[in-house]
């Protein structure tokens, strides 16, 4: 449960920057920082690192083939979206879609299984 506590409030936390950075740059224009792509844009890499560990542990126990799901291929998506914020820090559809995938994280969390093994 505490995997889901920290990964709901890295959620919220990039979704709050992301918001509050919109609204500073509509008052204040180009001079707002960027705090918000770079935390998302750090986070997507963490995440796809965490990808690639758990491709070479299925690969080194011979299961590479379990890996290749349209879940995981959801994943591997999730992380190299915003990791794109590195790079277009201006484009406003990849902007949304990390918007609209931290979301999705947010509604896909489901503590009562987490709550109910504990």
């Amino acid at each position: 449960i505490k995997t889901d506590v920290i990964q709901v409030f890295l959620s919220i936390w990039g979704l709050t920057l992301l918001v509050l950075e919109c609204f500073l740059v509509k008052m204040y224009g180009e001079k707002a920082s960027l705090v918000s792509t770079d935390f998302i844009s750090a986070r997507a890499l963490v995440d796809f690192g965490h990808e690639l560990v758990q491709i070479i542990g299925y690969k080194k126990i011979d299961r590479l083939g379990d890996y290749i799901s349209w879940g995981n291929a959801l994943d591997i998506f999730r992380c190299t979206l915003p990791a794109m914020l590195m790079y277009d820090r201006d484009n406003r559809t990849v902007r949304v879609l990390v918007i609209l995938i931290y979301w999705m994280r947010l509604l896909e969390v489901n503590f009562s299984e987490s709550m109910s093994r504990e």
